[in-house]
């Protein structure tokens, strides 16, 4: 059927609805890195895969050596759509007998593609609804980062992305370099993944019971932490725990 989407000279492309000039037939490996696009466009058409992969080599119109959704699907059209015979006869028969005319048809499409083009490719669009600067498939208009490629949130406004922001809500805390989950801001060993909680955030606590190891006269029994008349008994279990004994 791609050979359908072509007038009987093989110089003009039908695109389901209208005769444009054809571009030049795309290479084999444009075809084949469309896949993906192919077989998306081809579920969403509903037309088979394999019919879409033969039209699509007659499809780019643009010339950019890239098929894209929008040529795609103008290629699933001309399959379900195929030009009357008597339309290419007239498309032929007119560009035999008034060439003038087919000039300014011709030029005038071009200028319809090339303005179509220009305005609504994320590369080059005037509009930040639409333009891409950094690639990254958020319009500018809604990207935090318009030149980078891996960034285009910052939930918290911090100046580091979301992506690469380990506490993306906070934005008093951007990294965690020992992953303990306390921000290298507020972690008071941050080079040192720890639990303690109470008084030196994010160092060691062997015992979980908060108290860091540094500060905890019992690092190994979770039930006690200071013995303030140092008699060797804990506070929590010394019933004197300010008079030695």
């Amino acid at each position: 059927m791609s050979a359908g989407s072509l007038s009987p000279d093989g110089k003009w492309l039908w695109t389901g609805a209208e005769w444009i000039p054809a571009p030049p037939t795309a290479d084999s490996s444009v075809v084949q890195s469309a896949q993906p696009t192919i077989q998306r466009v081809a579920e969403s058409t509903g037309v088979s895969a394999e019919a879409l992969e033969q039209m699509a080599q007659h499809f780019d119109i643009n010339r950019d050596q890239n098929l894209d959704d929008h040529e795609l699907n103008l290629a699933a059209a001309a399959y379900q759509n195929p030009p009357p015979a008597s339309y290419v006869q007239a498309t032929t028969g007119a560009k035999r007998g008034g060439p003038k005319k087919a000039l300014v048809a011709v030029v005038a499409i071009m200028l319809i593609a090339t303005t179509s083009f220009w305005l609504f490719s994320p590369q080059a669009s005037p509009f930040d609804s639409i333009r891409d600067s950094d690639g990254d498939g958020h319009p500018d208009d809604r990207d935090a980062f318009v030149n980078d490629a891996r960034e285009w949130a910052d939930s918290d406004d911090d100046g580091v992305g979301d992506n690469a922001d380990d506490f993306p809500n906070d934005a008093t805390e951007s990294s965690d370099a020992d992953k303990d989950g306390f921000g290298d801001n507020r972690d008071d060993c941050p080079n040192e993944a720890g639990t303690s909680y109470v008084n030196a955030f994010g160092c060691i606590d062997q015992d979980g019971d908060g108290v860091s190891d540094v500060e905890d006269e019992f690092p190994s029994d979770s039930l006690e932490w200071a013995d303030t008349d140092g008699d060797g008994f804990g506070n929590n279990a010394d019933a004197c725990p300010n008079f030695a004994g």
